[in-house]
């Protein structure tokens, strides 16, 4: 009678087989965990792609509109000067007309200053990447037109219906360009 062939000899009680399968399942699940880095790798780098050129056509429609806002505001402040010069002391119209211009001019000059600012941030990178040789100015707040607007506004109408508003918003253009006593003097 023969024997059956003996079992193959294993270690702890585990078949070579087994070890043999288990050491394939962990192969197998490392190349499955690599193979989900690159995945999620690819995947990031697309969505980095689709993110940048959304961003630029964002970017150029939003362009559009400032151009079209900045245009127009130079327009209407064009409009506004000539009334002024047309009705510098109409007691209806004028005061109104001084009001809006003072804030067309603010509005002109933060959007100048947000430029300004952009600028000087890039210029900042150059500078500390030693692509220029000196630092650049941080940009300054500059109100001076719209303060004069209000200032001529509450010293010939100062009960007008837009003084408390004027004083206000002088009291705070005069704040953001760190004059913090008139500015103080504007709010009491």
């Amino acid at each position: 009678a023969s024997e059956a062939p003996a079992p193959a000899a294993s270690q702890g009680g585990v078949s070579p087989e087994m070890i043999e399968l288990a050491e394939e399942m962990a192969s197998f699940e490392k190349e499955i965990a690599d193979f989900r880095k690159d995945v999620a790798k690819l995947v990031e780098q697309q969505f980095a792609l689709k993110k940048v050129e959304v961003q630029q056509k964002y970017d150029a429609a939003v362009s559009k509109f400032v151009e079209e806002e900045r245009k127009r505001r130079e327009e209407a402040i064009l409009r506004f000067e000539e009334f002024l010069n047309r009705y510098p002391d109409h007691p209806q119209y004028t005061p109104d007309a001084l009001f809006r211009l003072a804030e067309l001019h603010f509005e002109k000059a933060y959007d100048g200053y947000l430029e300004a600012l952009e600028q000087y941030e890039g210029d900042l990178k150059k500078f500390d990447a030693g692509e220029m040789p000196d630092p650049p100015s941080e940009p300054r707040q500059d109100y001076r037109s719209t303060i004069s607007l209000f200032d001529r506004l509450l010293g010939r109408w100062p009960d007008n219906r837009n003084a408390d508003g004027a004083m206000y918003l002088k009291g705070y253009c005069l704040k953001e360009m760190g004059e913090d006593k008139p500015a103080l003097d504007q709010f009491t």
